[in-house]
């Protein structure tokens, strides 16, 4: 069932009832002298579901505040809406804008449900920061961008790479970018000379940044990573060469056939200084080598939080073969980690892995104030076997305390 709805400005029909296999033209404007009626609509279908409606399209409408319940009612009502498209009569206000904002927070039935952006919202070329979430983004053809924009947040948002790419190019102040769980994409390229704080929920490989000398702040959740070859994970950094704040979390990654993981990047990761790795679990060969890589790669590093991801215990730790464990004391033998302050570990297993990695960042880092290690639970005489073995570990700073929670 679709429902298309146009203004009678003449004629008011409020129905008592609403079949749901019917359909009612019901006013868009209505008299100004008709404000409780508007207000009664949500209790008029209050008992009612529309459960076959899929398409809602208004046309000539003119948003004003308190009268867009009708918009509300059925994005509610209708579990099973795919798209609801808005068409104003006119340019719109100020306050226009603020309706369209509220629609978009409405409560819907329907998970499929996308509100279509209409094309009055791209003359608001003033806006700075700006949120879309759960609709459809057509850029009109007159549409010259949101010259004065410094946030753009982008959830679940369905859109092409055509108009992504325009979206970005014509947001020249842009300084935060926030893209989660983008429909429709094949290709993000990102262009955006201003840009100093991305986070991105996908699939990692669409992502192509240019021209982005001054990102700093990158938050990365990927859904899939597929290493096929070096080239694909050197990509991922070679074109953030300001970058100083590194989040990594893997809680969705699928790595799929991933076979080659460095162990260095051929570019040092200079001006990296904060590295944030969550849901990474030590025991898998992928996520050690990943992480050991970005390590290596990053001389400067201050600051490194790792909080780990064990399903059960010890199962995943077969992945890791010895040699590789073998290897990493001496992977770090040309390193030295002149800047790093704190470290924090967080659901370890202290299995032979993590132990060679605690063990070579104290002997590597000179300027180390302390050290948090939080092991998964364990049973506690183990747990304190575990402290007084790296209580002996060598330290490189003499400032270096190591606070170890028992449980």
């Amino acid at each position: 069932m679709d429902l298309f709805l146009r203004p009678v400005p003449s004629v008011v029909k409020l129905p008592s009832t609403f079949d749901n296999g019917s359909t009612e033209v019901i006013p868009t404007r209505l008299p100004s002298a008709l404000t409780e009626v508007v207000d009664e609509i949500p209790a008029r279908f209050s008992d009612i579901t529309f459960n076959h409606l899929r398409n809602v399209k208004f046309y000539d409408v003119l948003l004003e505040e308190g009268k867009m319940q009708l918009n509300k009612v059925l994005l509610a009502k209708s579990p099973v809406l795919v798209n609801m498209v808005i068409k104003p009569c006119q340019m719109e206000t100020n306050e226009s804008l603020n309706v369209l904002v509220e629609i978009t927070k409405s409560q819907r039935a329907s998970s499929k449900a996308v509100f279509v952006l209409p094309n009055f919202f791209f003359n608001y070329s003033a806006l700075r920061h700006l949120y879309l979430k759960e609709c459809d983004i057509q850029i009109p053809c007159f549409f010259k961008g949101f010259n004065k924009s410094i946030r753009l947040i982008l959830k679940y948002v369905t859109l092409s790479s055509d108009t992504f790419k325009s979206l970005i190019s014509n947001c020249p102040m842009l300084e935060d970018l926030v893209l989660k769980d983008i429909d429709n994409l094949c290709f993000m390229s990102i262009n955006a000379p201003k840009l100093r704080s991305f986070v991105f929920r996908g699939d990692i490989q669409y992502i192509h940044l240019e021209n982005v000398f001054v990102l700093s702040n990158v938050l990365y959740k990927p859904r899939e990573l597929v290493l096929e070859d070096e080239d694909d994970f050197v990509n991922i950094f070679s074109s953030i060469p300001a970058l100083e704040c590194f989040s990594w979390d893997l809680f969705e990654v699928d790595n799929g056939s991933t076979k080659v993981i460095q162990t260095r990047l051929p570019s040092v990761l200079n001006c990296l200084k904060i590295l944030f790795m969550s849901w990474i679990t030590l025991g898998v060969f992928f996520e050690l080598s990943f992480a050991l890589c970005i390590i290596r790669s990053s001389p400067n590093l201050e600051e490194i939080e790792i909080k780990e991801c064990i399903l059960s215990d010890g199962d995943y730790f077969v992945c890791v073969t010895q040699e590789v464990v073998d290897e990493i004391p001496a992977s770090f033998s040309d390193i030295k980690f002149n800047h790093l302050r704190t470290v924090r570990s967080y659901d370890v297993l202290l299995e032979e892995v993590e132990m060679h990695l605690i063990k070579v960042l104290l002997a590597k880092s000179p300027a180390l104030v302390k050290m948090v290690i939080k092991p998964r639970q364990m049973e506690t005489n183990k747990s304190l076997n575990v402290l007084a073995e790296i209580t002996k570990f060598q330290r490189a700073s003499s400032k270096a305390e190591v606070v170890y929670f028992v449980d």
